[in-house]
């Protein structure tokens, strides 16, 4: 882009390439070069034919020979004298690709060693970049002289360049295929969707690569994704092999072809699943380190490809050719070492061939229980891999395979239990009206495990999972159905509230700086505030509490009296219908509700306290602050619920790094003195109060000013820091409109 808009900009003034660039980081710094002349060189095939074939030290000479015999077969002879004057005068830009790719043999990669870092030497003004993958350069000895490369990593791909990326590819496509305008706009953005609502597409598309593919199946597929998981590994993978099978014309030729692999190796596309099946599993199996892809040796993909080929001669060179010339389900890491081009097609083709034995449910789940951070996705893949009912019944039985016990929590069961949950979430397979009996009384099990995994709150027990298993836990428990109290419906079809006492009393509130060193004005003076007894609910409303309020006609005109007549008319004037929208992350039953104003928090206690009172029991409201704030700390003046110190197992905050709400209960160590949850992190809270400087005045069941500009919010949340989590932390700019992805309620009684 750089180079290119100075040419430009040379011959004509006032073009302009921001445009192009929009979508990238911006540079600390401005190009500073000038308008360069690009040199490029693929080092492989510089390795190949540009290189002293005895081994002797390699020189400038030899790129300056390879470049000129290069240009000479393309009709270009003369320009090599000129290419290297413009070097000399210090206007080019030598890009040497993928040294990685460089085979070991004949001391290749000593020798390019040698070519740049004599380049550097004779040409000390012009720009050198040489690229490697990251993995290879990092863990081999041929690194460059650190006096001599400045190394940098490239970021994968953001949100705004993927968007970038697809809008262009599908403008590309529709200009090789005469698509309609309107049709490839289209379909660009269906796929810029589709990636944006999943999370593990999102990481895929960062690489280039996956993205590419990611596209290509979109388009195939006439401009959808597969729903389903499975069938998006399955069927981009039939894309990779298509990949292999085609015959490919080389760029220079007329008539010559690239064979298939069919061809040149004697193997057909089942027989190619099979062996990558078994690599995949192999290199899986035994890999030492948990991230990324695993290594295959030359030695051992060329040995299984030549058994099952049938061949008593393979030829070694136009195997590493052909397999580092086509991006399949193979890629050349350098080094005689091929791995997979994604961790995602590694775990997918490892559950393949599990699923191909007879015996697999209890192999792999013995396995996943055993070493989970290895065999996780492979088990949750082989699940919804098997079409067999039976199998996929006794896969999750033997994962989650005892019932809970007073002995406390095995690993193996608790990891086994949530794999279980996450392969019948995936099966989307729950209708209860369509399992029989053992297959229901599994999935009661199931259930069981999971509650007992977030409510394992004993002080010496030993947390079972860390908070985002929990958290993956308490999502499960929203598709299974969550039975604890106090988090979804009743039979009556109204919100099944759990309350806390909290007991009359006084206590101490705002805060004291010579005891907590993060205080803010606003919290002091710290003053006496007395309270007559209440309830608080232990839990925030949750999204399938206030649902109810919406599919009851709450935002009709219905239930008109009970908003305020300032809410009402907000709502009316913007046309709001339910809560704000954020996302399958925010969405789950069991979590918090979050986009909702204080008007529209007013309204479902207003709502919820007529049906109350239709069945004799007290109405509800929000809080007071001297209320919220009490119920937290108690009477001791305690900096958070449960004490002085905060860590990510008692929160979800910033530092938990879950990224959004959490089931209500996930963190069942950080409960109050009074038995609330989560009134420390996850969401902030509206309170009733408008917001007014404290004064040292004693003052008993106070409901703050009459009027004001703000209102205010207790207990930190998902996205804030641990020292807005404190219990005499005031939210104090919260307008009544207000309605954010980090902002809910809880209700009390009196």
């Amino acid at each position: 882009m750089c180079l290119a808009g100075e040419h430009l900009q040379d011959e004509n003034d006032g073009i302009d390439l921001q445009r192009l660039t929009d979508a990238f980081p911006k540079e600390k710094d401005e190009w500073e070069h000038g308008a360069l002349m690009p040199l490029w060189v693929t080092l492989r095939d510089f390795a190949a034919r540009g290189l002293p074939a005895d081994g002797r030290p390699a020189a400038v000479k030899d790129l300056w020979d390879f470049v000129a015999q290069d240009l000479e077969r393309r009709g270009l002879g003369n320009s090599i004298e000129w290419l290297k004057r413009t070097f000399s005068s210090q206007k080019g830009i030598l890009l040497l690709d993928g040294l990685d790719e460089v085979p070991e043999a004949d001391k290749h990669r000593e020798q390019i060693k040698q070519v740049v870092e004599g380049f550097v030497e004779a040409y000390q003004d012009c720009r050198i970049v040489v690229t490697s993958r990251t993995y290879a350069y990092q863990n081999q000895d041929w690194r460059l002289r650190q006096d001599l490369a400045h190394e940098t990593v490239i970021a994968p791909f953001s949100q705004k360049q993927i968007a970038y990326f697809v809008d262009h590819w599908y403008e590309y496509r529709r200009q090789q295929q005469s698509m309609a305008a309107s049709d490839a706009d289209a379909k660009a953005r269906q796929l810029k969707q589709a990636i944006a609502r999943s999370d593990r597409l999102q990481k895929l598309a960062e690489r280039p690569l996956l993205l590419t593919l990611m596209a290509a199946l979109h388009a195939w597929r006439g401009g959808e994704l597969p729903k389903k998981r499975i069938k998006l590994y399955e069927q981009t993978t039939e894309l990779l092999l298509e990949r292999w099978e085609r015959r490919k014309r080389l760029p220079d030729t007329a008539e010559d072809q690239l064979s298939s692999v069919t061809e040149e190796f004697g193997i057909d596309t089942d027989q190619l699943l099979e062996i990558f099946y078994q690599l995949a599993f192999e290199a899986h199996k035994n890999q030492p380190e948990l991230r990324e892809t695993a290594d295959i040796e030359e030695d051992r993909l060329f040995l299984v490809l030549h058994k099952q080929s049938g061949k008593k001669y393979l030829d070694i060179d136009r195997l590493i050719g052909f397999l580092s010339d086509r991006a399949g389900l193979l890629v050349a890491r350098g080094n005689e070492i091929y791995t997979f081009p994604h961790r995602t097609f590694q775990e997918y083709l490892a559950a393949c061939h599990l699923v191909r034995h007879k015996n697999f449910p209890k192999n792999i789940a013995g396995l996943a229980r055993q070493d989970p951070d290895r065999w996780r996705e492979v088990v949750l893949l082989a699940g919804a891999k098997t079409d067999n009912d039976g199998l996929f019944w006794r896969l999750v039985d033997l994962l989650c395979c005892r019932e809970v016990t007073v002995n406390g929590l095995m690993p193996e069961d608790t990891w086994g239990a949530l794999f279980a949950g996450q392969i019948l979430e995936e099966s989307g397979n729950l209708e209860q009206s369509q399992l029989d009996e053992p297959d229901r009384q599994t999935v009661d099990r199931v259930r069981t495990w999971l509650v007992e995994i977030l409510t394992a709150r004993k002080p010496s027990e030993e947390t079972p999972l860390p908070p985002l298993e929990r958290s993956r836990a308490g999502n499960l428990l929203a598709v299974l159905g969550d039975p604890r109290p106090g988090v979804g419906t009743t039979e009556a079809g109204l919100p099944d509230i759990e309350w806390c006492s909290v007991p009359a009393g006084t206590f101490w509130m705002g805060s004291d700086r010579e005891r907590d060193s993060q205080a803010f004005s606003d919290e002091t003076p710290r003053h006496s505030v007395t309270l007559d007894a209440y309830d608080i609910s232990r839990y925030p409303v949750t999204n399938g509490q206030f649902r109810l309020f919406v599919l009851d006609g709450g935002y009709t005109e219905d239930y008109k009296q009970c908003w305020t007549k300032k809410g009402w008319d907000w709502k009316r004037a913007r046309k709001i219908e339910g809560p704000a929208i954020f996302g399958d992350a925010f969405d789950s039953d069991n979590h918090p509700v979050v986009g909702v104003s204080w008007y529209e928090a007013v309204a479902f206690c207003q709502w919820a306290s007529r049906k109350f009172q239709e069945l004799g029991e007290a109405g509800v409201r929000l809080p007071t602050e001297a209320e919220w704030e009490y119920a937290a700390r108690g009477a001791d003046g305690r900096i958070y619920p449960w004490g002085d110190e905060i860590d990510p197992e008692l929160a979800n905050y910033s530092g938990t790094e879950l990224g959004c709400t959490s089931a209500v209960g996930c963190f069942p160590k950080g409960i109050s003195a009074f038995g609330c949850e989560e009134m420390a992190g996850n969401v902030w809270e509206w309170c009733w109060d408008w917001y007014a400087v404290y004064t040292i005045n004693a003052q008993s069941n106070p409901t703050g000013r009459p009027s004001g500009a703000y209102r205010v919010g207790r207990g930190g949340c998902w996205g804030f820091s641990a020292g807005d989590c404190r219990s005499a932390y005031r939210f104090r700019w919260l307008r009544p409109g207000d309605r954010l992805d980090d902002l809910g309620f809880r209700v009390v009684r009196t």
